[in-house]
């Protein structure tokens, strides 16, 4: 399929470097084209980065964000396959704090960065000024998520809450003091009022698990706690090569105390932890950059209709979807248990939201009407309206994209998804055909953009939204779908389910793990652990037919 999964788990260890030759990161741009508005991308191996900044920072934070990638693949031993096309992360990098949070939609969230696994693709906004944020800044946060992403994309296994959480905070607070070379391991600032003004929580209890006995108005483990056991645990030569193991045996199907009688006496644990935060010292690596890692990217500029659309895109998944009275419903009921409750009943949520989009969906057509010339402003308002759900208005638009740039691959995907979702509401006579239109502009799309993999995740949606099962050139896509996007929890979901069908337990076993595992509790989440417990009944059930009567 052109793309495989790294096997394995993410660890971070302490090694350390033979030198190897460095180069100043901030270097000669290579810029293409001629400016037509203020924002420019960046593009490097791993990244997409925009801007309306200058591009000296720009260059900067590209050379930064591919620094991080090198570090993580390094420190993990991941083999980077030769043949992998990448779903570049697109960062967006904005003036300030206010306009994250407003483009993140709540002022009140006090973030100062965030990331969004989207189907379309995952993307990140940073502040390039964080203002009075504090230790937060934009890039700690994106360093932060860049490693949750990284972990799920190459090294994609089952995992602790904490340790997920531990990983990406050791990996958040990576510098560059020295040119060409990056520092990781130095102290969590961001955490030092967590592990010195408040009780910490014991390390023994994560190890072994008992913290997912906790109920919610309990007191648990913080961030401050997972990055002080995961930096002890990286950089202890007592413990050297214990959390490795202990990961391994947690994949290999052990439960986290089993897993845990690797680290002896659990509560030796917690009193060392204890000891190594309280002495305020922590080891630290500099490992070199080698020349082709902090590369100057390609700078482009962005044209007026690309650059009005920017906002459009980083919010269209927020302001266009609306959840169905079920999906809802289930994920108020996965919160009823939690700290934040939803207090609004599905009516109230459905206006609401209804009445964001629709306001939001009329200032995008003014927009696109500006642009009527421009294929990219209708492939915008195709995407927007199939995620709506007004499927014949996403027709006509993708159409009139197509009849601007007739090989516009995105433009194929949108009206093969219109298409689809008008399908399922045609009459009976025409089903037929209506699905095997849908798949053909599908198919024109994939053929047209073999790498992408949304035209994969629609074409195999297709065959359940018609009642029909899967063939397994679909169920193939799917995986592939996976592979490229592992963040979303959907596509992994429904592959795990199909896996499962086909009685391929091991292999739905493994899809399934990273989201039944994930930190952060979701409906999909709470289905991924319904179905390896349904998978341990069968495989019981299916041992215990094969044992021979005596």
């Amino acid at each position: 399929m052109g793309r495989m999964l790294i096997g394995g788990v993410a660890i971070l260890s302490a090694m350390t470097l033979a030198a190897s030759p460095s180069r100043a990161q901030d270097q000669a741009i290579t810029v293409t084209g001629q400016a037509q508005s203020k924002w420019k991308e960046a593009e490097s191996d791993h990244f997409k980065i925009y801007s309306d900044g200058d591009e000296k920072s720009l260059a900067r934070l590209s050379g930064r964000l591919e620094a991080i990638h090198y570090l993580l693949k390094i420190a993990t031993n991941m083999r980077e396959p030769d043949d992998a096309n990448i779903v570049k992360v697109k960062v967006y990098s904005v003036a300030s704090v206010a306009d994250v949070q407003r483009l993140l939609g709540d002022p009140s969230a006090g973030a100062a960065g965030y990331y969004d696994p989207q189907l379309a693709g995952p993307i990140s906004v940073i502040p390039r000024d964080a203002g009075n944020s504090g230790t937060f800044s934009g890039e700690l946060v994106l360093f932060h998520e860049y490693a949750h992403h990284f972990m799920l994309q190459y090294q994609a296994a089952a995992y602790p809450a904490w340790y997920v959480e531990g990983f990406a905070e050791l990996i958040s607070t990576a510098s560059f003091e020295r040119e060409g070379a990056i520092t990781y391991g130095k102290p969590a600032r961001h955490r030092e009022g967590e592990l010195r003004y408040t009780r910490r929580y014991p390390a023994a209890k994560m190890v072994d698990g008992r913290y997912l006995d906790e109920s919610w108005d309990a007191e648990n483990w913080d961030y401050g706690d997972a990055w002080a056991v995961t930096h002890y645990l990286t950089f202890s030569e007592k413990r050297k090569g214990q959390l490795k193991a202990y990961l391994n045996a947690i994949n290999a199907g052990q439960n986290y105390a089993e897993a845990a009688k690797i680290f002896g006496d659990v509560n030796d644990l917690t009193r060392e932890v204890g000891i190594y935060v309280d002495s305020g010292s922590y080891p630290y690596k500099t490992p070199p950059l080698p020349p082709e890692v902090i590369k100057a990217p390609v700078i482009r500029p962005i044209s007026m209709a690309e650059a009005d659309f920017i906002d459009d895109r980083i919010t269209m998944e927020r302001l266009a979807r609306i959840s169905s009275k079920e999906e809802y419903e289930a994920w108020v009921k996965v919160l009823a248990k939690t700290k934040n409750p939803v207090k609004k009943d599905f009516d109230t949520y459905f206006g609401e939201k209804t009445a964001n989009r629709d306001k939001w969906m009329q200032k995008l057509r003014i927009k696109t009407a500006a642009y009527a010339t421009d294929s990219l402003a209708w492939t915008v308002q195709a995407h927007a309206e199939c995620m709506a759900k007004d499927f014949a208005a996403c027709q006509i638009s993708s159409d009139k994209a197509l009849a601007l740039q007739p090989d516009n691959w995105e433009a194929m995907l949108r009206k093969g998804q219109a298409l689809l979702g008008l399908a399922g509401t045609a009459a009976d006579a025409d089903k037929k055909i209506a699905f095997k239109d849908a798949r053909t502009w599908l198919l024109k799309a994939n053929a047209a953009n073999p790498p992408a993999h949304e035209p994969l995740y629609f074409y195999h949606q297709s065959f359940g939204a018609e009642g029909k099962r899967a063939p397994e050139i679909a169920v193939a896509g799917l995986a592939q779908v996976v592979d490229t996007i592992p963040q979303i929890d959907a596509p992994r979901l429904t592959l795990g389910s199909e896996l499962m069908a086909r009685n391929r337990f091991a292999e739905a076993r493994r899809t399934l793990r990273p989201l039944a595992y994930s930190p952060h509790e979701s409906v999909e989440q709470k289905r991924a652990l319904a179905l390896l417990k349904l998978i341990d009944e069968k495989e019981a059930k299916n041992q215990a037919t094969d044992v021979p009567v005596s």
